[in-house]
């Protein structure tokens, strides 16, 4: 399956969401209301994970072309 670059406004906001979700997490867990602390926390992570993996992807993908 031939990759496709992910633009980087894509990448942004993902680290923009993975900011904002880890926030909310800190917030919840200041109120001790841990159950959501823990959802965002859980996105927070995710949200990383794909803008780290799009970035991966992204690179990658530049190697290719220019060989």
């Amino acid at each position: 399956m031939k990759q496709k670059r992910i633009h980087p406004l894509i990448i942004i906001a993902l680290f923009l969401s993975s900011i904002a979700n880890g926030l909310n997490a800190y917030q919840y867990f200041g109120r001790q209301d841990t159950s959501s602390g823990w959802v965002f926390t859980t996105l927070c992570v995710v949200t990383f994970i794909c803008g780290i993996t799009s970035l991966f992807i992204n690179k990658t993908t530049n190697k290719k072309e220019v060989n």
